[in-house]
């Protein structure tokens, strides 16, 4: 039985595979998206089947949720065979939703030619309309796809002893960090938090694991799930409070201003 899913849904998991993919072109293996269905107990629903969409960029892996009803085989796919199905499932839920506004708009996915095509269709109201349309893409092996490493990744909490860079020049040392309210982020972390948050437009959570230098689980809207890494800091810095200090004599300032 095919797989069907809301249109948003579908475009929502898409945007947020694309976020966690690997984004270059020389690693085919990474630059995709792995998709299948599974029944999972989810909050206060219960048990249903839902699609879960994959994707990492062999450091930091990001899975999504939706329900959805009937069932799909694990595949994979690349990132531009997605991007092209997202947008053309976008675009028949825009001109369906011009002439009816009221219109349930969803996505069909099956395995064709012994699980190597995928074929889409768009969906009105649980039937092909006028509007609706039909695709069909080659799928990637998924075998390739580092499923099993992923997935523990995303149950990771990190390490619990993480080592950092004490001292200078002569006195410089690799000593174990220690732990407290500091965590460090590169811009690379935080353009995939913003991104994250801006696909579900709501705010991310941040869960701290083992070690605030380690890794942090990243939870959005109840249906994302992902991990970043966290960014080792200098182990001679303060890990409770900041010290890069606040200037609140304004009034000294304003008096050396009128001097």
């Amino acid at each position: 039985m095919p797989a069907v899913i809301d249109t948003q849904d579908f475009v929502t998991a898409i945007a947020a595979a694309k976020t966690m993919a690997y984004s270059g072109n020389d690693d085919p293996t990474l630059a995709a998206v792995v998709v299948g269905s599974a029944r999972l107990e989810l909050g206060e629903s219960g048990e249903q089947e839902s699609l879960i969409f994959i994707a990492s960029d062999g450091t930091s892996p990001g899975q999504t949720i939706f329900n959805c009803e009937g069932e799909l085989p694990l595949i994979k796919f690349s990132i531009d065979q997605a991007d092209g199905l997202a947008t053309q499932a976008k675009k028949v839920a825009v001109a369906v939703r011009k002439a009816d506004k009221e219109a349930k708009c969803s996505v069909e996915l099956s395995i064709q030619d012994d699980g190597e095509t995928l074929y889409m269709r768009t969906l009105t109201d649980g039937a092909p309309s006028a509007a609706d349309s039909r695709h069909y893409i080659p799928l990637q092996n998924v075998s390739d796809f580092p499923i099993i490493a992923t997935t523990a990744r995303l149950k990771a909490s990190g390490s619990q002893e993480v080592l950092g860079k004490s001292g200078e020049d002569e006195d410089l040392k690799v000593v174990p960090l220690e732990s407290g309210a500091l965590q460090s982020f590169t811009p690379d972390v935080l353009k995939k938090l913003g991104a994250i948050a801006s696909v579900f437009k709501q705010p991310v959570e941040l869960y701290t694991r083992a070690h605030p230098a380690s890794v942090v689980t990243v939870t959005c809207g109840g249906v994302f799930r992902g991990v970043l890494a966290a960014h080792e800091y200098n182990a001679d810095i303060d890990v409770d409070e900041p010290e890069v200090p606040v200037v609140d004599d304004f009034a000294r300032l304003r008096d050396l201003k009128a001097a």
